[in-house]
C-alpha cells in the first residue's frame, strides 16, 4: 500500500559527505543510487543534498527498519500519524542523522535529520484512507 518512499539529507560544509551517505545507507538497499546536488545556504555556504527513492520491493524492508524504533518512539510515531499525513496522502517523518550514522534508528529531535516522505497508495486517494494504512503499517498488521 505504498507507492514509493523518498529520503533526503543535507550535507553542510562542516560535515563529511561519506558519513551522511553512510547514515542514508542504513535505510536503503546497497544497489540503490543516491543522487547528489549542490546548492547554497542562506549565507552562501555550500550545501550538498542527497536524495534517493525507494520503490516496490525496497519499501517493505524500509518499513521494517522504521518499526525498529525504540518502543517509546514507535508509540509516539503511531500516536502522531494523523498529524504526519498531508492532504496528498504523504506520511512525513524525520530520523536522526547522527544516530543513523551510528547504526541506530531514532526520531529526529533537531533540525539535522534525514527527511522521509512515504507516498501512501489508496483508492480513491483520500487522507483518511492514508491515515488508516499508516496506522496499520506501524502496528502489527501487514498491508504492504
Amino acid at each position: 500500500m505504498i507507492h514509493y518512499i523518498t529520503l533526503g539529507a543535507f550535507v553542510h560544509a562542516t560535515e563529511d559527505p561519506s558519513r551522511v551517505e553512510s547514515a542514508l545507507r542504513l535505510f536503503i538497499p546497497e544497489d540503490c543510487k543516491i543522487n547528489m546536488s549542490k546548492t547554497e545556504g542562506h549565507f552562501g555556504n555550500p550545501i550538498t543534498v542527497f536524495t534517493t527513492k525507494l520503490e516496490k520491493r525496497a519499501c517493505k524492508p524500509f518499513i521494517k527498519i522504521l518499526k525498529s524504533l525504540p518502543a517509546a518512539e514507535l508509540s509516539k510515531l503511531k500516536g502522531e500519524v494523523e498529524q504526519r499525513v498531508d492532504d496528498n496522502c504523504n506520511f512525513h517523518v524525520r530520523l536522526d542523522k547522527q544516530s543513523a550514522y551510528n547504526g541506530l534508528v531514532r526520531l529526529a529531535q533537531a533540525e539535522d535529520a534525514i527527511d522521509i516522505k512515504i507516498k501512501v497508495k489508496t483508492y480513491p486517494s483520500k487522507r483518511d484512507s492514508a491515515i488508516k494504512v499508516m496506522e496499520d503499517l506501524l502496528s502489527d498488521a501487514q498491508v504492504l
